[in-house]
C-alpha cells in the first residue's frame, strides 16, 4: 500500500482543499518534548547541563531514571533531526494504518529493547533512537511495500551493522524490539 499520493491526486486535492492531513497530536507532543528538551539542554550552563545529561540519559554516573527518560531527551541534534523526520512521516503513516495504541505499543517495546541491550557497557542512551528504529523495523515487515524504493531489508541490515559497527546497543535493540513486536503481532 503506497501512502505517497500521486501527482493528479495532488492537484486536484489542493484545487479542493482537501489535501490536508491531520497529524496526531500525541506524535506532533513526542517531537514537541524532544525539541524542547534539545534547545533547554542546548541553552543550559555548564554544570546544569552536565546534571542535566546524568539525570536524563543513560551514561556512566547517571541515575537509573535514564533508563527511562533517556528515550525523550536528545543531546545531539543530528539525531534529533532524523529521529523527528521518521516519526513526522513514518510515525504518521503507523499511526494512521494501526492506530495509535499499536504506534505507542511498538514503541515502548522497542524502548525497553533498547533500554535492554545498552544496560551492559558504556553505551550511551539519548533521544528516541530506540523506539524510532523499532517502528522503521515494525513497519519495514509488516508493510514492506511503503518502502519499496528503499528496500527495506537493506535498510535495517545496515541500520544493525552501523550499530553493531559503532557499538551503538540502543539502536541495534530498537530494531530487535521492533521486530519482536512484529512477530508477537502487537
Amino acid at each position: 500500500m503506497n501512502f505517497l499520493p500521486s501527482p493528479s491526486c495532488i492537484q486536484n486535492s489542493l484545487k479542493c482543499g482537501t489535501f490536508r492531513q491531520t497529524r496526531h497530536i500525541q506524535l506532533l507532543g513526542l517531537i514537541g518534548v524532544n525539541t524542547a528538551a534539545y534547545l533547554y539542554y542546548k541553552q543550559a550552563s555548564g554544570p546544569t547541563k552536565n546534571n542535566l545529561r546524568k539525570a536524563f540519559t543513560k551514561e556512566e554516573g547517571s541515575s537509573i531514571l535514564g533508563l527511562a527518560t533517556g528515550h525523550l531527551f536528545e543531546t545531539n541534534f543530528t539525531s534529533l533531526a532524523i529521529n523527528s523526520a521518521l516519526l513526522f512521516t513514518l510515525g504518521h503513516a503507523h499511526v494512521a494504518a494501526y492506530g495509535i495504541t499499536s504506534f505507542w505499543t511498538v514503541f515502548g517495546a522497542s524502548a525497553i529493547g533498547g533500554s535492554a541491550f545498552s544496560l551492559t557497557g558504556d553505551n550511551k542512551v539519548s533521544g528516541a533512537t530506540a523506539g524510532t528504529a523499532g517502528v522503521v523495523a515494525y513497519n519495514a515487515f509488516r508493510k514492506p511495500l511503503y518502502f519499496k524504493r528503499y528496500a527495506p531489508f537493506a535498510l535495517l541490515i545496515a541500520a544493525i551493522l552501523y550499530g553493531t559497527q559503532t557499538g551503538d546497543r540502543n539502536l541495534v535493540g530498537g530494531v530487535v524490539g521492533g521486530y519482536t513486536a512484529f512477530l508477537l503481532a502487537l
